[in-house]
């Protein structure tokens, strides 16, 4: 019997960047203002974005037209 991959459900800087269609400075710029979607950070070097994380963050960035 052989095990499924778990799939996880998160997002690098890069991947997210692209989502957005924002460069991955922006989203560093944002984790130093503490701006933009939460994130877990893997080690030094390397965040990781849960996707509930950022569509939760994305829900509350829409604005209703005036």
């Amino acid at each position: 019997m052989s095990k499924k991959p778990v799939k996880l459900h998160m997002l690098s800087t890069a991947q997210l960047a692209e989502r957005l269609g924002v460069t991955q400075v922006t989203l560093r710029s944002w984790r130093m203002r503490e701006q933009g979607p939460p994130y877990i950070r893997i080690s030094p070097r390397r965040v990781r974005y849960r996707v509930e994380d950022v569509e939760r963050w994305e829900e509350n960035c829409r604005r209703a037209p005036a």
